[in-house]
Order: structure tokens, then C-alpha cells, then sequence
């Protein structure tokens, strides 16, 4: 990044992107987290309901397709 004396909050912008851009990476890496997390339970035998009342912030509609593909590889 250069620092410009015309502009001296494009520095700023620049450290917001890159603020952004890692958030945005850790959201990703949470909800990839949480996926292995339902798999994982519904393996061992986790109800939908239950999994889907636990984890409110995950679609119900996505918990219902990984325990059809579960039940698909077995």
C-alpha cells in the first residue's frame, strides 16, 4: 500500500478491504466447521430436529440434504 498525501483515507479503505476479506475467510471456515459438526452428529445418530434446534443459524432445508447424501454413501 502507498500512502498518498491527495487521498490519505485510501490507506484506510485498503485496511478495511483486507479486514473484510479475512472476516469474510473466518465465516467461511465456521460454517465449513459446523458442516463436519453435522455430519459428524448425524452419523452417530443425531436427529434432524434435534441438530436443526441446536444450530438455528444453519438452513434445516441444508441439514435435511446432508443427512440425504449420509444416507446415500451407506
Amino acid at each position: 500500500m502507498n500512502f498518498d498525501a491527495n487521498n490519505p483515507f485510501g490507506e484506510a479503505k485498503e485496511v478495511g478491504k483486507m479486514c473484510q476479506l479475512v472476516e469474510d475467510h473466518a465465516k467461511e471456515k465456521i460454517r465449513e466447521a459446523k458442516i463436519d459438526i453435522i455430519v459428524s452428529l448425524l452419523k452417530n445418530g443425531a436427529s434432524v430436529d434435534l441438530i436443526a434446534t441446536s444450530m438455528p443459524d444453519i438452513p434445516r432445508t441444508m441439514i435435511e440434504e446432508l443427512n440425504e447424501q449420509l444416507k446415500a454413501t451407506i
